[in-house]
């Protein structure tokens, strides 16, 4: 009975553990990705909205302005008409609102594809150590109880 290790079914079974733990730290990342995207699609929307409105006004004041001189819109100290410059805002966050979704959507495959072939990959092998082993202690024991036997 002396001869018989464990040793291949605990470093099958720390395998797994270290597996797991992988695994569970790719869902932390996958989790953290989300609320991101999350936050950057709600201060987008309320973004959104206080252009629109920005935006609104600034119509109103330019036809208030157009009427009064009877002239066009007046651009910005920059050369570039105010409606312009509220365009462009929206713009770059939808960008990073549509990178950020792309990153925890290469995230979310990461975990699945994760999920999938670590229990599969890690399962595997402790079944297989745990059936070498018990074979190996029904024969020692089979082996000491002949001996014994006789």
């Amino acid at each position: 009975m002396k001869t018989i290790s464990e040793a291949r079914v605990v470093d099958a079974m720390h395998n797994f553990a270290s597996s797991l733990r992988q695994l569970w730290e790719k869902q932390g990342e996958e989790h953290r990705q989300r609320l991101k995207a999350e936050y950057l699609s709600k201060y987008f929307q309320r973004r959104l909205g206080t252009l629109h409105m920005e935006q609104g006004k600034l119509e109103r004041e330019q036809d208030d302005t157009s009427n009064k001189t009877g002239g066009s819109i007046v651009p910005s100290e920059s050369g570039v008409s105010p409606l312009d410059d509220l365009k462009v805002d929206p713009d770059t966050m939808k960008k990073e609102l549509e990178e950020e979704k792309a990153r925890h959507n290469e995230a979310l495959i990461l975990v699945q594809n994760a999920t999938s072939s670590s229990l599969q990959a890690g399962l595997i092998p402790i079944f297989e150590a745990l059936s070498n082993f018990t074979s190996e202690t029904v024969k020692a024991y089979e082996h000491g109880r002949i001996r014994n036997a006789s």
